[in-house]
Formats: structure tokens, sequence, C-alpha cells
């Protein structure tokens, strides 16, 4: 499940990436046009599982309203020079309705069986990894990319499919916030 994020943002984020890329080569990047905020990732669903998930997303759909973001400094999990996954914070500045939102998914994802484990959740854009735990080199340009605000109505049911040139992602179907 995830925010998708608007189109008007995944073009501001591009040339964002393309400098990282050109300064970081051995980091696997993502494509701006499948950029998004995840909130559970559920792994390969069989079709039972993936109208149970369509359930639990119909029971939230239209609780919340928009989420309001603002993108904050590239970071990395884990928070050192090496991090295996490289990241664009998202701040709400409309409350925190988007965290819960985020614990009632999870809490239905698990009771329906789901989700096998529960991370602390932390809004952002992943933009890369690094599985050989290359540092990262940010450069000036990254504080340009502090404070794009950004609108989320949708949360979505989204599907991942791995090619050589990185993951493909596609939205299997959209609910109202």
């Amino acid at each position: 499940m995830a925010l998708n994020l608007p189109g008007r943002l995944k073009v501001q984020i591009d040339p964002l990436i393309s400098d990282l890329k050109a300064r970081n080569p051995a980091i696997k990047w993502i494509n701006p046009r499948g950029a998004h905020i995840t909130l559970d990732f559920l792994g390969l669903l069989n079709a039972k599982q993936a109208r149970t998930v369509v359930e639990v997303a119909q029971s939230l759909q239209g609780n919340f309203g928009s989420f309001n973001f603002t993108t904050g400094k590239i970071s990395g999990f884990p928070p050192d020079a090496n991090p295996r996954v490289c990241f664009l914070e998202c701040l709400q500045t409309n409350g925190n309705s988007a965290s819960a939102f985020q614990e009632r998914l999870r809490s239905r994802l698990l009771s329906a069986g789901l989700l096998d484990s529960v991370k602390k959740w932390t809004p952002h854009i992943t933009l890369g990894r690094n599985k050989d735990g290359n540092r990262l080199r940010t450069g000036k340009l990254a504080a340009a990319y502090e404070g794009l605000e950004f609108e989320i109505g949708k949360f979505e049911l989204m599907e991942s499919r791995l090619s050589p040139k990185g993951a493909i992602y596609g939205v299997i179907q959209s609910f109202d916030l």
C-alpha cells in the first residue's frame, strides 16, 4: 500500500536523482516515475490476500482527507554515511493524520494476517538502494529539494515488478483518503 506522488513532484525530483546518480554511480537509483511513499510492503499476494487488502482499504476509504507534505533532507536507513536505503524525508504539514492513517491500516493488515513484522513508519520517498555499503555523496544540489510542497488525496494498492533496470510500479486500485 502506498501514497503515490503527484506527477509534478515526480518531475521535480528527476534532476535530483540524476545528480545523485552522477555522484554515486554504484547505488541503484529509482526511476522518478515510480516514486511513492510506502505505507506497508505486503510482498507477493495470492488472489484471496489481494481481495482482503482491497476490503481493508475500502474500510478506511474516505475517512481521513488529503495529506499535505513538504520534502525534508536526504537521509538514509541506517542513518550513517553508508546507508542501505537513500531517501527524501516527507514531513506532513497539516497535522499527523498520515501517521494515524498508516497505524490504522497496519493494524487492520496485521489482524488479517497480511503483515509479518512491524517497523516504525517514517514517511519518505526512497531514492536509491545501496547494497554494497558505498558512501552517499549528496552535493550542494540536495538542499534545493527541501521544502517542496505536495498534496496526496488517495492511497493505492500498488504492485512492483522487478526488471534489470529496477522496479516498475503499477497501480492496481486507488482509494480516496
